[in-house]
């Protein structure tokens, strides 16, 4: 299923369809609402950091309950067209009857005027007082329990991805080759330190392997322009590790990235004369920890609307950095030696226990389809494939 969000002078156009087809037609809404109440819930996405880790269920409860409503206010305006409210109810309708049907992934299509959380838009009734699970005091009851009760958030709801409008590049070209894939992560040192105590020996310790070349590790600009100039891996993940201020990208001692400086770095990553002629396609990973990325990280998403990028997963405000390791280090994995897609790494972390409920802070701005193929199996191991061909014919 997609929606497509196109500007028409002061209006909105959304489009609903799924496979190649359009549902009817479409409907129009005011831009100006919806970003307003879109500003209302990354004021409510700034809050989690104060009630996400606490040891209250209640506290956690109305703080999600908050989350919840506005992002319902943000679904209303979505689906505000004052002019034709028959049409609609005709398109919640379909739209319903698509979702019962099976379908939970969802492409968002939209002008890059438009700046939406998406994945914290609520769907259905916010539930209102606080009813704990028959174990309060198991902590993975009151986490099942709450993932139960608020499941109309997009990011558990659908399979989501947004990207800009005019991507017609073809699925096929979203899966890239093992031998021309490079992880280049640009890392701000003091953070990879503390994050060795908050993974613990045996993840931090992984977490560096994931990291090595190639293409590699770099702790300022000018080692990461040296890394890109010699690399001729051509389909790169660029990871980012560190904090970010509005347009800066803070290495620590290894000093900040500007807008400016960040838009350059892009662009000898993807117009290498190395690269000219081989399609290349990236992905960019902005972690952004102890900082609000959200708003300030708009500049950075439209950056990436380049032929050479399938788009860019990034933060939509505070992200603590002990939880900053932790996702990063599974989404690494299930990219780099999983081989999956953008799409179900991020649908497994937002649907992960473990990591909620603030995976949900995390937003998918990229092809859904795209991925590394995965990791032959060394030499004498035989695949998950194989292994149960051979189970299935004993």
């Amino acid at each position: 299923m997609w929606i497509k969000l196109e500007v028409l002078a002061d209006q909105l156009k959304v489009s609903w369809g799924h496979g190649t087809g359009d549902f009817s037609d479409p409907y129009f809404i005011g831009p100006k609402s919806l970003e307003t109440v879109a500003a209302k819930l990354r004021d409510e996405l700034k809050r989690m950091a104060v009630w996400a880790r606490s040891s209250d269920p209640a506290q956690r409860w109305a703080g999600l309950t908050a989350l919840a409503k506005a992002g319902s206010d943000v679904r209303y305006e979505l689906f505000n067209d004052r002019q034709n409210r028959e049409r609609i109810r005709d398109v919640e309708t379909w739209i319903a009857d698509v979702y019962q049907g099976g379908v939970r992934d969802l492409a968002i299509q939209a002008d890059s005027s438009v700046h939406v959380p998406w994945g914290v838009i609520f769907d259905g009734a916010i539930p209102r007082e606080y009813a704990p699970p028959s174990n309060a005091l198991d902590a993975s009851e009151v986490v099942k329990n709450e993932m139960a009760a608020f499941g109309g958030f997009w990011a558990l709801k659908y399979r989501l991805s947004a990207t800009p409008s005019g991507d017609r590049r073809p699925p096929s070209r979203m899966t890239r080759p093992r031998k021309t894939f490079g992880l280049l992560s640009l890392v701000n040192k003091d953070i990879q330190t503390q994050i060795e105590a908050d993974l613990g020996e045996s993840k931090y310790r992984e977490f560096c392997e994931l990291l090595s070349p190639p293409v590699g590790i770099a702790y300022n600009l000018d080692t990461c322009q040296d890394m890109i100039d010699k690399s001729q891996q051509v389909d790169i993940l660029f990871h980012f590790l560190g904090h970010h201020d509005k347009d800066l990208l803070d290495l620590g001692s290894g000093g900040k990235v500007d807008y400016t400086d960040f838009s350059r770095l892009l662009d000898s990553l993807t117009e290498r004369e190395y690269v000219r002629g081989a399609q290349p396609c990236g992905l960019l990973f902005v972690n952004g920890c102890e900082s609000a990325v959200g708003d300030e990280d708009f500049t950075l998403r439209s950056e990436t609307k380049r032929p050479a990028l399938s788009g860019i997963i990034a933060t939509e405000s505070v992200v603590r950095r002990t939880y900053a390791a932790e996702f990063g280090l599974r989404f690494l994995k299930a990219m780099v030696l999983g081989g999956e897609t953008v799409a179900n790494t991020m649908d497994q972390l937002h649907h992960d226990p473990a990591l909620w409920p603030e995976s949900l802070l995390y937003g998918c701005y990229a092809r859904p389809e795209y991925c590394i193929e995965k990791p032959a199996a060394p030499a004498g191991v035989p695949s998950a494939a194989a292994s149960a061909d051979a189970v299935a014919a004993s």
